[in-house]
């Protein structure tokens, strides 16, 4: 049993919460990612599901990001997350986002390991890449 296991054992409460309000919400969330498949944008889009949050996939070609980026400089990679609060890029950065919006977020306390985490997935994503 991991420590990020135990202490999750109360955030149900907290998660319906934060979910209900989401969830009411008229707002539009939309992941932008390559057409072709969901590949670094399953994570968010599993994080929206599982709160039954709706979302609009975006499914980008090379001109279309090409035109995206140019309106959004702070962007560098797909996926993107259109929501509210703007135009949130990277996979880790938008579940973090995604987690403090939906409830999924671990305790203040255990963040570093939750990004650790993130950053172990990421790292073995890009490896898996490799041949």
């Amino acid at each position: 049993h991991s420590l990020l296991y135990q202490e999750d054992q109360q955030r149900p409460r907290q998660a319906k919460t934060k979910l209900a309000t989401m969830t009411e919400s008229k707002e539009e969330m939309q992941i932008i990612y390559w057409g072709s498949f969901t590949g670094r944008a399953e994570g968010p889009m599993m994080m929206l599901a599982d709160a039954g949050r709706p979302y609009k996939w975006i499914k980008s070609t090379g001109e279309s990001w090409q035109n995206f980026k140019a309106e959004n400089k702070t962007v560098f990679a797909q996926p993107v997350l259109k929501c509210a609060s703007g135009v949130i890029s990277q996979t880790t950065t938008i579940c973090m986002h995604l987690g403090n919006e939906l409830g999924y977020a671990p305790e203040q306390s255990m963040t570093v390991y939750a990004l650790q985490c993130a950053g172990n997935i990421a790292d073995i994503w890009s490896e898996c890449g490799r041949s």
